[in-house]
């Protein structure tokens, strides 16, 4: 049990100094382009457990889950600075049933122009799918379309570099490495229908060149 309450103990204070979770309101933020010096901000810790589980055999088992995020924006007069990312950690009392995070960077370089310039970083990792660890930096040109008081249009472009790691289940597990260039482009819009309700959406078009894969077995105990 000792192992439930040290992870529970990381994922708080790791929510607490990394500002994990994900940003909900990223696209309205950016619409303020007229005001100057505000930070926007939503942060979560939910915790939730269950102790009246049983097994096939009828002994009893406890659950627990973990999750932490946050959004956070900071918006001065030329550029914004957006901090993104999630936390989340299940496991019962004798085993950990999976675990994944991420944190993503991003910056809007002279935000107010019709053509400005992103830049941006991400930490991520997956227990549940293998993936240990997945990093990656990029940029790219934002293009404002269109942008009324009540109605939004923007597209961006740009490319990304990242390295993955993955480990394959198994007795003598398979750890693969991947370099990848990526070429990322999106489409971002927004409708104010009234004054608090707005209808967005965000599409991403990403494609992927492997530039490197490296392999190496891993002998289990």
């Amino acid at each position: 049990m000792h192992h439930i309450v040290a992870s529970a103990l990381l994922v708080f204070i790791v929510s607490v100094h990394l500002s994990s979770a994900q940003i909900l309101n990223v696209e309205k933020g950016r619409l303020k382009a007229d005001s100057t010096k505000y930070i926007l901000g939503v942060f979560g810790l939910s915790f939730n457990a269950n102790n009246q589980s049983l097994t096939d055999d009828g002994t009893g088992k406890s659950f627990i889950g973990l999750t932490s995020n946050a959004d956070v924006g900071y918006f001065s007069t030329q550029h914004s600075f957006l901090l993104i990312g999630e936390l989340q950690y299940n496991a019962t009392s004798e085993e950990d049933i999976n675990s994944t995070g991420y944190g993503h960077f991003r910056v809007n370089w002279l935000r107010t122009k019709i053509v400005s310039y992103e830049t941006f970083a991400q930490i991520q990792y997956d227990q549940g799918r293998g993936m240990s660890s997945r990093r990656l930096v990029g940029g790219g040109l934002r293009f404002r379309i269109y942008r009324e008081e009540k109605s939004s249009l923007f597209a961006g472009i740009g490319a990304m570099y990242e390295t993955e790691d993955w480990e394959s289940p198994g007795e003598n597990s398979q750890a693969v490495g991947i370099e990848l260039w990526n070429s990322t482009t999106y489409v971002t819009s927004r409708f104010q229908l009234r004054e608090n309700i707005a209808i967005g959406s965000i599409v991403y078009f990403q494609t992927a060149m492997t530039l490197m894969r490296s392999s190496f077995a891993i002998a289990s105990a």
